[in-house]
């Protein structure tokens, strides 16, 4: 069970999605320090949804699938509004200390955690895999669900960990203008391209 189960969660994690770039993001503006909010936020999120995958509660969203279509919309605003606020975060004054985290974030520590735990409860992409960890999970006659717990956060934690070190490693650019924008526009666009695909694929 472990293995399957690890295997789901690090091919989620590990591959470029919008979580791993808000991650990038935040540690090549603020460190390692400015990426624990985005990392708690999403491991968060994660784990209500592969927890709730267990004790049935999507039976609820089979039961209104009009709530799918709620989620997406959601999903899309909040990626939106991220992917915007890291753009402007481009043109930030970079003289200011990275200490402050409405500086060094494109939003404040505690608003970015919330947003992305929130983003994992309507992301329609966060339930897939909830549910592909759960049919894995049942597949294997149903093991400790505290291991089951247990590998849903300290996975995704150490992949998105790796993205964040990739965002350290990027930020010396940030103390150029120049490449501060640049970096700011790819990421921010990448989000407001992933918000585009999920639109695209609810219709």
């Amino acid at each position: 069970m472990i293995g399957s189960i690890a295997a789901v969660l690090f091919a989620a994690a590990i591959t470029p999605g919008p979580n791993n770039f808000v991650v990038m993001s935040a540690a090549a503006r603020g460190g390692l320090r400015s990426a624990v909010a985005p990392i708690v936020g999403i491991v968060s999120g994660t784990l209500v949804l592969v927890l709730a995958v267990e004790l049935g509660l999507t039976a609820v969203s089979a039961q209104w699938p009009a709530a799918v279509h709620v989620f997406r919309f959601l999903a899309v605003g909040l990626l939106f509004y991220i992917g915007i606020r890291i753009v402007l975060s481009g043109w930030a004054d970079n003289s200011a200390s990275l200490q402050d985290e409405d500086q060094s974030l494109p939003l404040g520590g505690m608003k970015l955690l919330l947003a992305m735990l929130a983003l994992q409860i309507v992301n329609p992409k966060t339930w897939v895999l909830a549910a592909t960890v759960g049919t894995t999970y049942a597949a294997q006659e149903r093991g400790s669900i505290v291991m089951l717990g247990v590998l849903t956060v300290a996975i995704p934690s150490i992949c998105l960990a790796v993205w964040a070190a990739g965002g350290l490693v990027l930020s010396p650019l940030m103390e150029r203008t120049i490449s501060r924008r640049v970096f700011a526009v790819c990421a921010g666009g990448t989000l407001i391209g992933f918000a585009g695909l999920l639109i695209l694929s609810g219709s």
